[in-house]
Protein backbone atom coordinates (compact mmCIF):
# COMPACT_ATOMS: atom_id res chain seq x y z
CA UNK A 1 0.00 0.00 0.00
CA UNK A 2 2.94 2.33 0.72
CA UNK A 3 4.34 1.90 -2.79
CA UNK A 4 0.87 2.48 -4.24
CA UNK A 5 0.48 5.71 -2.27
CA UNK A 6 3.91 7.01 -3.29
CA UNK A 7 3.36 6.05 -6.93
CA UNK A 8 -0.09 7.67 -7.00
CA UNK A 9 1.17 10.87 -5.39
CA UNK A 10 4.16 11.18 -7.71
CA UNK A 11 1.98 10.39 -10.75
CA UNK A 12 -0.51 13.09 -9.80
CA UNK A 13 2.32 15.56 -9.14
CA UNK A 14 3.88 14.93 -12.56
CA UNK A 15 0.56 15.03 -14.43
CA UNK A 16 -0.48 18.26 -12.68
CA UNK A 17 2.90 19.85 -13.43
CA UNK A 18 2.75 18.80 -17.09
CA UNK A 19 -0.80 20.13 -17.43
CA UNK A 20 0.30 23.39 -15.84
CA UNK A 21 3.22 23.80 -18.24
CA UNK A 22 1.01 22.94 -21.21
CA UNK A 23 -1.61 25.43 -20.06
CA UNK A 24 1.02 28.12 -19.59
CA UNK A 25 2.41 27.57 -23.09
CA UNK A 26 -0.90 27.08 -24.90
CA UNK A 27 -3.01 29.94 -23.53
CA UNK A 28 -2.26 33.14 -25.47
CA UNK A 29 -5.03 35.32 -23.98
CA UNK A 30 -3.23 36.43 -20.83
CA UNK A 31 -2.89 35.77 -17.14
CA UNK A 32 -6.53 36.41 -16.29
CA UNK A 33 -7.54 33.32 -18.26
CA UNK A 34 -4.98 30.77 -17.10
CA UNK A 35 -4.02 31.84 -13.58
CA UNK A 36 -6.92 30.05 -11.90
CA UNK A 37 -6.12 26.67 -13.42
CA UNK A 38 -2.38 27.20 -13.18
CA UNK A 39 -2.37 27.91 -9.45
CA UNK A 40 -4.78 25.05 -8.81
CA UNK A 41 -2.49 22.63 -10.66
CA UNK A 42 0.56 24.05 -8.87
CA UNK A 43 -1.10 23.52 -5.49
CA UNK A 44 -2.00 19.93 -6.39
CA UNK A 45 1.53 19.23 -7.62
CA UNK A 46 3.25 20.70 -4.55
CA UNK A 47 0.90 18.94 -2.14
CA UNK A 48 1.46 15.62 -3.91
CA UNK A 49 5.23 16.08 -3.78
CA UNK A 50 5.13 16.96 -0.08
CA UNK A 51 3.14 13.84 0.77
CA UNK A 52 5.29 11.58 -1.43
CA UNK A 53 8.55 12.88 0.03
CA UNK A 54 7.22 12.42 3.56
CA UNK A 55 6.16 8.86 2.79
CA UNK A 56 9.52 8.03 1.18
CA UNK A 57 11.32 8.94 4.39
CA UNK A 58 9.45 6.33 6.42
CA UNK A 59 9.04 2.58 6.37
CA UNK A 60 5.48 2.19 7.65
CA UNK A 61 3.75 -0.83 6.15
CA UNK A 62 0.52 -0.77 8.19
CA UNK A 63 -2.49 -0.76 5.86
CA UNK A 64 -4.61 1.26 8.31
CA UNK A 65 -2.00 4.00 8.54
CA UNK A 66 -1.58 4.04 4.75
CA UNK A 67 -5.34 4.33 4.20
CA UNK A 68 -5.50 7.18 6.73
CA UNK A 69 -2.64 8.91 4.90
CA UNK A 70 -4.39 8.41 1.54
CA UNK A 71 -7.63 9.91 2.89
CA UNK A 72 -5.67 12.82 4.37
CA UNK A 73 -3.94 13.28 1.01
CA UNK A 74 -7.21 13.37 -0.93
CA UNK A 75 -8.64 15.95 1.48
CA UNK A 76 -5.45 18.03 1.21
CA UNK A 77 -5.34 18.08 -2.60
CA UNK A 78 -9.01 19.03 -2.83
CA UNK A 79 -8.50 21.87 -0.35
CA UNK A 80 -5.25 22.92 -2.05
CA UNK A 81 -6.92 22.95 -5.47
CA UNK A 82 -9.74 25.13 -4.15
CA UNK A 83 -7.24 27.46 -2.48
CA UNK A 84 -5.08 27.67 -5.58
CA UNK A 85 -7.98 28.34 -7.89
CA UNK A 86 -9.34 31.00 -5.55
CA UNK A 87 -5.98 32.76 -5.40
CA UNK A 88 -5.62 32.36 -9.15
CA UNK A 89 -8.95 34.02 -9.77
CA UNK A 90 -7.61 37.37 -8.52
CA UNK A 91 -6.54 38.64 -11.98
CA UNK A 92 -9.82 37.57 -13.56
CA UNK A 93 -11.93 39.20 -10.83
CA UNK A 94 -9.85 42.38 -11.03
CA UNK A 95 -10.31 42.51 -14.80
CA UNK A 96 -13.98 41.58 -14.98
CA UNK A 97 -15.22 43.63 -12.03
CA UNK A 98 -12.76 46.48 -12.60
CA UNK A 99 -11.65 46.61 -8.97
CA UNK A 100 -8.23 46.83 -7.33
CA UNK A 101 -6.30 44.07 -5.57
CA UNK A 102 -7.52 44.87 -2.06
CA UNK A 103 -11.19 44.75 -3.06
CA UNK A 104 -10.59 41.48 -4.88
CA UNK A 105 -8.70 39.97 -1.96
CA UNK A 106 -11.50 41.01 0.41
CA UNK A 107 -13.81 39.00 -1.83
CA UNK A 108 -11.78 35.76 -1.82
CA UNK A 109 -9.80 35.72 1.44
CA UNK A 110 -12.21 33.44 3.38
CA UNK A 111 -11.89 30.71 0.75
CA UNK A 112 -8.11 31.02 0.61
CA UNK A 113 -7.81 30.98 4.39
CA UNK A 114 -10.20 28.07 4.94
CA UNK A 115 -8.79 25.96 2.09
CA UNK A 116 -5.22 26.60 3.19
CA UNK A 117 -6.07 25.73 6.78
CA UNK A 118 -7.78 22.48 5.78
CA UNK A 119 -4.88 21.46 3.53
CA UNK A 120 -2.30 22.35 6.18
CA UNK A 121 -4.14 20.57 8.99
CA UNK A 122 -4.56 17.49 6.83
CA UNK A 123 -0.82 17.40 6.13
CA UNK A 124 0.03 17.97 9.80
CA UNK A 125 -2.31 15.09 10.72
CA UNK A 126 -0.55 12.76 8.27
CA UNK A 127 2.89 13.94 9.42
CA UNK A 128 2.03 13.36 13.09
CA UNK A 129 0.56 9.96 12.28
CA UNK A 130 3.75 8.95 10.47
CA UNK A 131 6.02 10.42 13.16
CA UNK A 132 4.13 8.68 15.97
CA UNK A 133 4.27 5.35 14.13
CA UNK A 134 8.01 5.83 13.41
CA UNK A 135 8.69 6.42 17.11
CA UNK A 136 6.78 3.24 17.98
CA UNK A 137 8.80 1.28 15.40
CA UNK A 138 12.10 2.55 16.81
CA UNK A 139 11.12 1.72 20.40
CA UNK A 140 9.97 -1.81 19.50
Amino acid sequence: MRKFNITLMLFIAVIAACLGVFLFLAEPRGIAYWATSMLSLLAISLTSLAYAIRLMKTNIKSAKIQVAILVSYVIAIIAAAITGSSAGSIPYIMQSMEVDFIATFDYIWPTVLLGGAIASLSYVFAHNLISRKDINLVQA
